[in-house]
């Protein structure tokens, strides 16, 4: 027997599938059947033996108070998938909840040296080996440190369990964190409500050392800073920064979680003589911008003992934002400009479809056309002499003669202003306009009369009938399809008959052509190759300014003393360093910590100045190149037309299809697809409706 559910803030009636189609130790994950309009969210129902009232408050909790992040709309996923309304059961008794539907791959994927194997495609460009490849993986990190920077920013939670498998992510970088139902809430910097689970190898030492763990001491922000860092550094690296073998006496260390706790992070400098093997992965920790390889020895070193010097969320996404390679990347004129490559065009081919498309028009223009103006003209001529005939005879019985000359102008004139004008295109358009803007209405109508009924049995009824209908219209769509695939046959075969003939006769036409696409044309060159080199002369030019920033920063008396190599960098260990210094009373420590963090900042913006004004000139420099790839590509599709059109008149292609009678068949071709899209609108009015009876019936059950 079906679980009867409802929304509780909402006070809807909810039907789940009967079967989860996900599962794990808090709960299953189901889809959402009723009520209609749920299809981008999913139901989470907690397993009975883990429901108790602390959770249930937390789950209130979390739906009373979301993040900004945890905000979307229709177009646009979540950053945080969160708990939008809780689900109760038949007796009251919240027993899961609903969120929005995760979409995107395990960020696992990205996290081993290679990709999958099995991978989609898309993901192409995050393999390891280029700049670009870089770029791409340096913007996800951005976007989860963002992300978790606003979490901790509200001073309530901590994610506790943050790993790569609780993040998706989609090939435009973007992301959105999972499973946040298990966090910890926290109140006046203490435990409200504690993260239910943790993973080992992404838990900092003080689980392994000090005993803080989820529900038995309290899960501070600092705790989500290593496990941060180690997400990035798989991310950017492919390998665990503490995956390495050491020697005697520690060679019994095996796991992770042993490394972590002893903090054998591998290039910390102190530690070298430790490991016998480091992996070869890890030597790309060295080809990192020096604010990265700043931010992962602050945590993993200065911060294995004194989590508070672990780099922030926030810290982590301005380091990722200085990086040279992300403020100098520029689209490659290939992804901005279509520029067609001759050398893989199959000419023949192209040129018989070019003619085919000409033909297919013409079968739109004669299935949609209304008589021409001229048949319409004489067709009317025609018809009023008859009439002027039928007219004087009926007349002359009664002894009536008019002038037939009159008789007939008048006709004409009659017909011509009244009954017979001529078809005006834009009548019809405003009359298909004034259809299409009607079909809601209608469609609006056609639901609200099922609201309207009340006795059971005539719901029941109506959604049989609704049944039948869908089902009729199912088997029309098959026909429909059958015939087309039919039509589409009979255009391969004869194309391909085409085809072989073609290719014979033109074979010394194409190799002509295929000689001259070979030669370099005339100013050619290779656009992106240009962009690419203008981005590393502006990632130099970048770096160069950062390196002045960092020989002045040296020279002063306090910051050289700091670690960093940037104004942002140094920003993080200020407070560090004022709080050292033992002779400062407290009130001086803050006055001493915002007179050097404003210094810090007045340098920055000096340096985000000097990159701006260089960004700039390269931006110009890069307009300049995609101006040129637009005239490349003008150039190139002129050249392809004229080709096209030759080898069309060549082999006469145009007199083939006539004598196919190609036209015959394209008509019948647009017809069945029209009847298609008819029945798949009809389909989705049915499905609609259908929809909306199951609700409704659910309500009065």
């Amino acid at each position: 027997m079906a679980q009867l559910y409802r929304l509780k803030k909402q006070n809807l009636a909810l039907q789940l599938a009967p079967k989860p189609f996900a599962s794990g130790g808090e709960g299953g994950i189901y889809e959402i059947a009723l009520p209609y309009g749920y299809e981008e969210y999913v139901a989470k129902i907690i397993h009975p033996f883990k429901q108790n009232p602390i959770r249930v408050a937390k789950l209130q909790f979390l739906v009373d108070n979301q993040p900004p992040s945890a905000q979307h709309n229709l177009d646009e996923m979540p950053k945080l998938i969160w708990a939008e309304d809780l689900i109760v059961d038949e007796h009251g008794e919240t027993v899961g909840f609903i969120m929005p539907r995760a979409k995107g791959e395990k960020l696992e994927i990205l996290c081993a040296p290679n990709l999958p194997r099995n991978i989609d495609p898309v993901w192409r460009d995050y393999q390891r080996g280029t700049a670009d490849a870089m770029r791409l993986r340096l913007k996800i990190c951005a976007n989860i440190a963002a992300v978790v920077a606003e979490l901790h920013a509200t001073n309530r939670y901590v994610v506790a369990d943050l790993k790569p498998d609780n993040v998706l992510i989609r090939p435009d970088g973007s992301i959105c964190l999972v499973d946040m139902d298990s966090i910890e809430i926290l109140k006046n910097s203490q435990t409200l409500y504690a993260a239910t689970v943790a993973t080992p190898d992404y838990t900092p030492p003080e689980y392994y050392s000090q005993g803080v763990e989820p529900g038995k001491k309290t899960i501070r922000p600092e705790w989500d800073r290593f496990s941060l860092a180690v997400i990035f550094y798989r991310i950017l690296l492919g390998i665990h920064p503490f995956a390495a073998s050491c020697r005697a006496p520690y060679d019994n260390l095996n796991t992770l979680a042993d490394k972590i706790e002893h903090g054998f992070f591998v290039h910390e400098q102190a530690k070298k003589d430790i490991f016998s093997i480091i992996p070869p992965p890890h030597q790309a920790f060295f080809a990192l911008d020096e604010g990265l390889r700043f931010a992962f020895m602050r945590t993993f070193c200065e911060g294995h003992a004194a989590p508070a010097l672990r780099v922030s969320a926030e810290h982590w996404a301005m380091l990722i934002h200085d990086s040279p390679l992300l403020l100098s990347h520029r689209p490659l004129p290939s992804a901005t400009v279509n520029l067609p490559d001759l050398q893989k065009i199959n000419w023949v081919e192209e040129a018989y479809a070019k003619a085919y498309e000409k033909y297919t028009k013409t079968a739109a223009q004669l299935s949609n056309s209304s008589p021409s103006p001229i048949k319409t003209i004489v067709f009317k001529v025609i018809g009023a002499l008859f009439i002027v005939y039928m007219l004087s005879n009926l007349l002359a019985t009664f002894y009536i003669v008019l002038p037939f000359p009159l008789l007939f102008i008048g006709l004409v004139i009659y017909f011509a202003m009244n009954k017979m004008k001529l078809p005006k295109k834009e009548n019809s358009q405003r009359n298909a306009a004034k259809e299409k803007s009607a079909a809601p209405k209608a469609l609006a109508q056609d639901i609200s009369k099922y609201e309207k009924i009340s006795d059971l049995k005539t719901l029941e009824e109506n959604q049989y009938e609704l049944f039948t209908r869908r089902h009729a219209t199912k088997g029309a769509l098959k026909t429909f399809a059958a015939e087309l695939n039919i039509i589409e046959q009979i255009y391969k075969r004869r194309r391909r008959e085409a085809l072989t003939t073609q290719n014979k006769n033109l074979a010394p036409l194409i190799k002509k052509i295929e000689a001259q696409t070979a030669q370099p044309q005339e100013g050619g060159f290779d656009l992106d190759s240009k962009a690419r080199e203008l981005m590393q002369r502006e990632q130099a030019e970048i770096e160069n300014f950062y390196n002045q920033a960092a020989r002045m920063l040296n020279n002063h008396p306090v910051f050289g003393q700091l670690k960093g190599q940037s104004p942002n960098q140094k920003m993080i260990e200020v407070a560090a360093w004022v709080n050292q210094q033992d002779w400062l009373t407290t009130e001086e420590r803050k006055e001493k910590i915002q007179s050097l963090q404003a210094e810090l900042a007045a340098m920055q913006t000096v340096l985000n100045k000097d990159i701006q004004q260089t960004q700039l000139k390269y931006q110009k420099l890069h307009q300049t190149l995609q101006g040129q790839a637009q005239q490349e590509q003008s150039k190139l599709q002129q050249y392809l037309n004229n080709t096209l059109q030759q080898i069309e008149k060549e082999a006469q292609f145009i007199k083939h299809l006539g004598a196919d009678n190609f036209s015959q068949i394209a008509q019948e071709r647009i017809k069945i697809q029209e009847s298609i899209q008819e029945k798949e609108r009809e389909l989705q009015q049915l499905d609609y409706e259908i929809k909306i009876v199951r609700q409704v019936i659910a309500r009065k059950v």
